[in-house]
């Protein structure tokens, strides 16, 4: 009494099952498992494909949230040929069996076509990227960085040197930061649907020792005009002294009130001189 039985793929009748947005062949096959009761007084046999097969398919990446993403890859198999009158699919498991899946250092639809069903099993399957490299070797070194850069700025200025050196942080972070960004680049998939958060936080930190380096070159800019011994414009002087200094209620130090005294100019305004009678 024999129930169950191997036999070769091209011995009986298989069904053309194919994964629809696979990227090469999917038919493949070995030998096949046939069970039947027929001994047990029931008719039909089960038959079992039992081969081992590596599938490429084509996935739409949404990569707004790299590298802290979660993609969902579906894979839609189903026949070329035969509509759901002749063949039926379904899943005989809701999920996947992963005791034989190999860890990954990386990762942790109805259609109309013809008058008649058509029968499509969709198995989707979800991963999540692990941002630990990503973090050590990116977030980290951009955060220092831009720390750097933005406490440069904030140094207290010197009034007997040019003080270039804040000029040289800004280039040299903008310069770091476009290094960093170029390797953020070569790791992200290449989309244009959506801009990644890493993209968003590299743009946002150059764009701002960007604004730092601009304000830094321009202030270096009005300082050299006391080595030159140029006076500094009206308009300058009553933008930053008048309205810049009254919107952050800062008072100008006392030796540069007695400046103003002495040179008939307050708060970039020429002072209006009274005349003294003898």
């Amino acid at each position: 009494m024999i129930n169950t039985t191997i036999l070769p793929f091209d011995a009986i009748w298989l069904p053309d099952t194919y994964i629809y947005n696979s990227r090469e062949e999917t038919e493949r096959y070995i030998n096949v498992v046939v069970t039947t009761n027929f001994w047990k007084g029931e008719r039909g046999a089960e038959i079992k494909f039992m081969y081992p097969a590596l599938y490429r398919t084509s996935c739409m990446l949404d990569i707004r949230y790299f590298p802290y993403d979660q993609q969902e890859c579906k894979l839609t198999i189903s026949s070329w040929t035969s509509s759901k009158s002749d063949i039926d699919y379904e899943a005989e498991f809701n999920s996947v069996n992963l005791d034989n899946f190999i860890p990954n250092e990386e990762w942790i639809e109805k259609f109309v076509c013809c008058p008649e069903p058509w029968v499509l099993l969709e198995a989707v399957l979800v991963v999540r990227r692990k941002p630990l490299y990503y973090i050590v070797n990116l977030v980290i070194p951009t955060s220092v960085i831009t720390m750097v850069a933005v406490t440069g700025f904030f140094t207290a200025a010197s009034t007997s040197s040019e003080r270039r050196e804040k000029l040289s942080l800004g280039i040299d972070s903008l310069l770091a930061m476009s290094i960093l960004m170029m390797m953020v680049s070569e790791q992200m998939p290449t989309t244009s649907d959506y801009v990644p958060l890493f993209g968003l936080f590299y743009l946002t930190i150059i764009f701002v020792i960007f604004i730092g380096t601009l304000f830094t070159a321009f202030i270096l800019n009005i300082h050299l005009q006391k080595v030159y011994a140029r006076p500094v414009s009206p308009l300058i002087s009553f933008i930053f002294l008048n309205k810049v200094a009254s919107c952050l209620k800062m008072c100008p130090p006392t030796m540069l009130h007695e400046l103003w005294e002495e040179t008939g100019v307050h708060f970039g305004r020429p002072k209006n001189k009274r005349l003294v009678s003898k």
